[in-house]
């Protein structure tokens, strides 16, 4: 019969395997990865700019801005001064969305989610229309 001595020499030899090291290796890298790509994403180039609605008709901080489909952006803020009862800063992420200085803005529900969006209205524009400006200010049809 094995003394205990022996038995604990003998099981420091063997390596239990730990699955939790497996486990959270294969969930914790990819959530890290996604993060980066997240934050790299948002310190891309940028446009901002703002503009001034009658009602924000429960538009949040995030919610998505749009040109035609395609998600370009999001609103970084809400306001609202004596000047305008809710002004929306946004910022434009998509470093090819082409954004006409004399485009309007208007919101819209989404039919997915039910959430305020924000469109960016360019039907109306001319081709000769200058490029909006970083800090510009954009006409609301909402």
């Amino acid at each position: 019969m094995p003394t205990s001595s022996q038995v604990s020499e003998s099981s420091k030899g063997e390596r239990k395997p730990r699955p939790w090291i497996a486990i959270s290796v294969v969930i914790v890298l990819p959530v890290i990865g996604l993060m980066l790509v997240s934050r790299l994403a948002q310190n891309g180039p940028r446009l901002t700019f703002s503009t001034c609605m009658q009602d924000a008709m429960f538009l949040r901080e995030g919610a998505p801005v749009k040109l035609g489909e395609t998600q370009i952006g999001y609103v970084a803020a809400t306001t609202q001064d004596r000047s305008c009862p809710a002004k929306a800063k946004i910022v434009i992420t998509d470093p090819d969305a082409k954004i006409p200085a004399d485009s309007t803005t208007s919101l819209v529900l989404s039919k997915v989610t039910g959430e305020t969006e924000m469109v960016i209205n360019t039907n109306s524009t001319s081709e000769a229309a200058t490029k909006l400006q970083n800090g510009g200010v954009l006409r609301s049809t909402h």
